[in-house]
């Protein structure tokens, strides 16, 4: 790991569409042949990250992000879902891990550094989340004490079922 003064300077401005064709249907758009490799090393890498990130307690919420199409005179015409797919979860990750390291450098350093937090949650919040959960016949019981553990159980519980998304919503919420 090192941190370079430098200047990213694109050669080619890929989309998460075509980022998503080479490593998931091996089809290779004009211009980024030369880059499959690396696509689909960094896909790898990236499910590396996930896993860890899981194991260490990370709460991945899996919430819909809102699309928002403009006609030419940049008015709204439509609000819809933005797929969220492999392709971004790379930038995601690698994203959070370079956030990471620049995090750890200052830190080992002790130079002041603005920096966000998530505070522990809220007591009142947490209890009606409970009552929330109790109300859908959730099995799982939070403790009196709730870890992102905890959450991770929930969201594994829910997933790829009808309550999903307000499961989610209600646990990002608390």
């Amino acid at each position: 790991k090192k941190i370079y003064k430098s200047v990213i300077r694109s050669n080619l401005q890929m989309t998460y569409n075509n980022v998503y064709k080479i490593i998931e249907n091996d089809e290779v758009p004009a211009g980024y042949e030369e880059h499959v490799k690396t696509l689909k090393l960094m896909k790898e890498l990236t499910l590396v990250l996930i896993n860890k990130r899981e194991r260490e307690g990370a709460i991945d919420f899996d919430i819909p992000e809102c699309k928002i199409e403009l006609d030419e005179n940049d008015k709204v015409i439509n609000i819809g879902e933005r797929e969220i797919t492999i392709a971004n979860r790379i930038i995601e990750q690698f994203m959070v891990l370079a956030n990471e390291y620049i995090a750890e450098y200052f830190s080992e350093r002790e130079i002041p550094f603005i920096y966000r937090i998530h505070e522990n949650p809220d007591e009142d919040k947490i209890q009606k989340l409970k009552i929330f959960l109790n109300n859908i016949n959730c099995r799982i019981n939070l403790p009196e004490k709730v870890k992102s553990a905890d959450m991770q159980k929930i969201i594994k519980e829910y997933k790829d079922k009808e309550e999903e998304k307000v499961v989610s919503t209600m646990l990002l919420r608390s």
